[in-house]
């Protein structure tokens, strides 16, 4: 009996059932080695594009500092613009108030003229009239 099931029965009727299942799990598992060399595959593809996007996002990032560095740059120098700026205005003004002096100025001067041309005229014509005072009695 021993020998019958060790051999007759063992080996006709287990060890096909046996071989068989080997054989799906075999076929299973190489599924499954499939699957795990895919999903490898797409964790690398993965893992690359991450690191791609970690670069540009360094790359950026130092973009972004450079940026922030040349903003403050400009914004000193608009400090200093807006100082000058300040400045000028200043000057302006006192130029303003002294063109407002000199054109006072020359008002006064340019009445002061005026008043001079009057005078000369007003001799000038007293002595036409003493010229011809002179003439009417010389001619008498």
């Amino acid at each position: 009996m021993r020998e019958y099931l060790k051999d007759e029965f063992f080996m006709q009727c287990l060890k096909p059932t046996l071989d068989e299942n080997q054989k799906q799990i075999s076929e299973e598992t190489k599924i499954i080695e499939n699957k795990i060399e895919v999903i490898s595959e797409e964790v690398k593809a993965t893992s690359g594009e991450v690191k791609a996007v970690s670069e540009k996002v360094e790359a950026v990032s130092g973009e972004l500092k450079v940026v922030s560095c040349e903003v403050k740059v400009v914004s000193e120098e608009v400090k200093v613009v807006s100082g000058e700026v300040k400045v000028v205005s200043e000057e302006v003004k006192v130029v303003s108030g002294e063109v407002k002096v000199v054109s006072e100025e020359v008002k006064t001067s340019m009445n002061d003229f005026k008043n001079r041309v009057e005078d000369m005229e007003n001799k000038i014509s007293n002595i036409q009239a003493s010229i011809e005072l002179v003439l009417k009695i010389l001619n008498k």
